[in-house]
């Protein structure tokens, strides 16, 4: 997909079916509403990759439900300090790529403080 597509709650319901699936790319994406509703029945993915894209809190209240997830690429997203300190509670949660986000110097070092077994990749998007 590329830059231009929509990710609709209809296309997203099937892939939260499938209960084997450990790694998920679905970056350069806009979603709607509801989009990710369902998918913290994905107990076996390890990797989701969302980089530039577009997010809201409801995406990553659902995201942050995701019971194994170990991976989590946002990259040139809009992830700011308050969706990092929720993505904070995924316990499973090992390494985090938040690279030219709105995250600041703050947010990353409160982050790092709370999850020190995480790996988080980050610096603050260009100005």
């Amino acid at each position: 997909m590329d830059a231009s597509s929509r990710f609709a709650t209809e296309r997203s319901a099937p892939l939260w079916s499938l209960e084997r699936l450990e790694g998920l790319a679905l970056n350069q994406c806009r979603f709607e509403a509801g989009t990710f509703a369902g998918c913290e029945a994905l107990k076996n993915l390890k990797g989701l990759y969302l980089n530039n894209t577009e997010l809201t809190a409801e995406h990553f209240a659902h995201i942050a439900g995701l019971p194994n997830l170990e991976g989590l690429y946002l990259a040139a997203s809009n992830l700011d300090d308050a969706q990092l300190t929720r993505l904070a509670s995924i316990r499973s949660l090992r390494q985090l790529d938040c690279r030219e986000t709105n995250v600041t110097e703050q947010g990353a070092n409160r982050f790092r403080a709370a999850r020190p077994d995480c790996e988080l990749q980050w610096w603050r998007r260009p100005q």
